[in-house]
């Protein structure tokens, strides 16, 4: 059988592959030389040294010098490492109250952050002051705009994670958003992802909270209103439009408080912050946040505040049993204000999913705080940014793939 010579295009193919899969050894074994790449990649090593030459000359490896010799002898290897200043990502997290912005380098640790209020202006205007809040940043750390070759940006609304565009946030009082669009003054140059709030936060927990001990887990989120994310098999659970896990709206019996979304009876109206701090009789405080009232008054010991958490406790556990039985997860993980609530809360959450769950479907089963905390939405948005880079990330949110970054093409 005669052999077919491969076609220019599978050649480009073959070396973009290739390419991609020295830099994740490098990024995950570094410091390594040419000799063991080659081994762990099974590539010949001709084509490995052309490779790494041509991502030193790029910066994105950077040659270390010599390693120890081998005990069997022979010339001293050239070390190489993934060089975390070759590019830079920005991740952000636009709360109803605060928005925050982090500047991470090529391995997403963190070198730069800002947090704005998030302004009740046209979300244009929102947009363009926090592109100018990013740019400060930029230049503050000696960064040029073309530095930034990812934005990733995690949001509480309904999200079409394909195009990016922010379809409807009811607490936000945004609707028809371009958030791609309104953040190209970075860079317009720059990838960017957009994502809703609940999917991130589970997907950062997965990576770096939680851990990959629960690959099927749920998680009730709170960011002045309530969300979901649903992951199965390691994997976000998005539905056809990128609208799964929005719990928040579906409606409690015997329910007539308006919700911001415009119905009537949401789970949201009873369990947001806004619902808790209305429950427990308090008048809010121009001078600080709703969370951070909240974390107030749930440390008081005051019976009738203890009594309305742990009632609104037990409505989120309805919801939440609902999901048990659905999805029959390992873990059920709580984050965002509800972890504000205290204890009270989430004592009469796992009272009602106990009562209320299948026995079968919750024997097992984990009801999980937050590990990442307040850090998880600006922390999944800057792994949404690096997922081009992190294959680990791009099993977890599955088939929403957004293009690969410059330096790993």
């Amino acid at each position: 059988m005669v052999s077919q010579v491969p076609q220019p295009r599978d050649r480009a193919l073959l070396r973009k592959m290739s390419r991609r899969m020295i830099v994740d050894l490098v990024q995950r074994s570094g410091p390594v030389s040419r000799a063991t790449i080659a081994r762990s990649t099974n590539m010949a090593k001709p084509t490995v040294s052309a490779i790494v030459e041509e991502l030193a000359t790029e910066g994105i490896l950077t040659e270390l010098g010599v390693g120890e010799a081998s005990p069997s002898g022979g010339r001293r290897p050239v070390l190489y490492e993934f060089n975390q200043a070759s590019h830079h990502v920005v991740g952000i997290h636009i709360g109803v109250e605060t928005t925050t912005a982090v500047l991470a380098d090529a391995r997403g640790s963190e070198v730069a952050r800002t947090d704005v209020v998030t302004s009740r202006e046209a979300p244009a205007d929102v947009l363009a002051s926090l592109c100018g809040a990013i740019d400060r940043m930029i230049y503050e750390r000696d960064l040029a705009k073309c530095d930034v070759t990812a934005i990733g940006v995690c949001v509480p609304a309904l999200i079409d994670p394909l195009g990016g565009l922010l379809v409807f946030a009811p607490n936000l009082e945004w609707r028809n958003v371009n958030i791609v669009e309104g953040l190209r003054e970075v860079n317009a140059e720059a990838t960017i992802y957009v994502h809703n709030v609940a999917q991130a936060v589970l997907a950062a927990e997965y990576m770096e909270g939680i851990g990959q001990r629960w690959p099927n887990a749920v998680l009730l989120y709170e960011d002045n209103g309530v969300g979901a994310a649903i992951m199965i098999d390691g994997s976000i659970f998005h539905g056809v439009r990128g609208f799964a896990g929005e719990i928040g709206h579906c409606k409690l019996p015997g329910g007539e408080e308006p919700c911001n979304c415009g119905a009537k009876g949401c789970l949201e109206t009873r369990v947001s912050v806004t619902a808790m701090l209305r429950r427990v009789g308090h008048e809010p405080d121009r001078h600080s946040t709703l969370h951070q009232q909240l974390r107030t008054l749930a440390r008081s010991d005051d019976p009738r505040v203890k009594r309305a958490l742990r009632e609104v406790g037990k409505d989120l556990g309805l919801a939440t049993s609902w999901l048990v039985n659905l999805v029959n997860p390992d873990a059920v993980v709580i984050g965002g204000g509800f972890l504000d609530a205290g204890e009270a809360l989430l004592d009469g959450l796992m009272a009602s999913v106990r009562d209320q769950g299948l026995p079968e479907s919750t024997a097992a089963l984990t009801v999980q705080r937050s590990v990442l905390g307040s850090a998880a939405p600006v922390r999944g948005a800057t792994l949404l940014a690096l997922q081009a880079s992190r294959r680990s990330l791009q099993r977890v949110l599955g088939g929403y793939r957004a293009p690969s970054l410059p330096f790993a093409q």
